[in-house]
């Protein structure tokens, strides 16, 4: 039988709303923390066939069942019992079906925020996904796909309503918090003044190297072939034809041509022979386990401060993360305080 859960439905429809949730950035992080942990309800439930059913919590008009918790918190359960911090394990499990509990209140309250302003994701959307489940992870084919879903007991409207909820979600960081962010040039400015240090470009070097392999080879000529490479590149001869001729490198066929390179980069053989030189400077040979290098300076960059154009989206992106942050950490905290949540008292948590 096909093997649902490990790459099935379930697994598949986590991955379809990682997907579309991950087209964002910033507070969809911390959104995907509270979602995509959610959606590992689709994927644990058989491994908790016998639940013992009831409610855990009150959020407005709308129920968390016991079942809803256990089998939210049941692979971190498994984590825990298999791989134990220390302390008393039944503790342990405790809190970990209480942070679960949380994560579905908040959920469930921001699924309620969006729902509230008559947001209704389109059916071609929904469709659109099934769509490319089907694709993905069977093949194309939707008979097999449908059976899958009957031999974990769900319908294709379970499934269509899960696309739903998920995708409401991601509507939260659009209306609730990041779509009503700005970002002023004075808090930019400010930024970038203040995390200075965080705005460089470090010092880059241009590197022309010939290498020579040393395997099957006398070492005393080969050493002996070296320095006279590096006598020649030093009186001026030209480097790239040099390592054509000799190189037994990768880049041989392009003149030895390294590229740009930051010193830290390179192995620490290398990047001691290059420290301090400049451009036109050849370093002084240096021999490996397995090879031995020539290596020329064809030219250098030196670290310098980024301009503030060349870093401003960066400090958009990076500000208005914060900002969506404390927004959302404000929101749910308004949330809660405007909501009815009552949490049932259960031997469970």
């Amino acid at each position: 039988m096909y093997n649902f859960h490990s790459y099935g439905v379930n697994g598949a429809f986590w991955r379809c709303c990682a997907e579309l949730l991950l087209r964002y950035s910033g507070l969809m992080k911390r959104l995907i923390s509270t979602i995509l942990f959610a959606c590992i309800v689709a994927s644990a439930m058989a491994a908790e066939p016998q639940l013992v059913d009831g409610v855990a919590a009150y959020v407005n008009e709308d129920i968390i069942t016991i079942s809803d918790v256990l089998i939210m918190s049941r692979p971190l359960e498994l984590r825990v019992m298999r791989a134990p911090s220390g302390g008393d394990v039944g503790a342990q499990v405790r809190k970990v079906r209480l942070s679960a509990l949380d994560a579905l209140i908040e959920r469930t309250l921001l699924i309620q925020s969006v729902q509230e302003e008559g947001v209704v994701i389109p059916e071609s959307h929904v469709e659109g996904r099934i769509s490319r489940t089907i694709d993905d992870h069977f093949d194309g084919d939707r008979a097999r796909f449908i059976e899958a879903l009957r031999d974990e007991g769900l319908t294709l409207g379970d499934f269509r309503a899960k696309i739903r909820k998920e995708t409401l979600l991601s509507v939260v960081r659009e209306r609730g918090v990041e779509g009503k962010i700005t970002i002023s040039p004075a808090e930019m400015h400010a930024a970038y003044e203040a995390n200075a240090r965080e705005f460089w470009s470090p010092t880059k070097l241009k590197l022309s190297v010939i290498v020579l392999e040393k395997t099957g080879k006398p070492i005393g000529a080969l050493r002996l072939k070296a320095d006279e490479l590096r006598d020649k590149a030093m009186n001026g001869n030209d480097f790239a034809k040099l390592a054509r001729s000799s190189s037994d490198g990768t880049k041989a066929d392009k003149g030895g041509d390294w590229g740009w390179i930051e010193p830290s980069s390179l192995r620490r053989e290398l990047g001691s022979a290059v420290d301090g030189l400049k451009a036109g400077d050849v370093a002084k040979i240096v021999e490996t386990g397995y090879e031995i290098y020539v290596v020329k300076v064809m030219d250098l960059q030196e670290a310098k401060r980024l301009e503030f154009e060349q870093v401003r989206e960066r400090l958009v992106k990076e500000l208005k993360a914060k900002k969506a942050e404390r927004r959302y950490d404000a929101w749910v905290k308004q949330l809660r305080e405007e909501a009815y949540i009552k949490i049932v008292p259960h031997g469970a948590f």
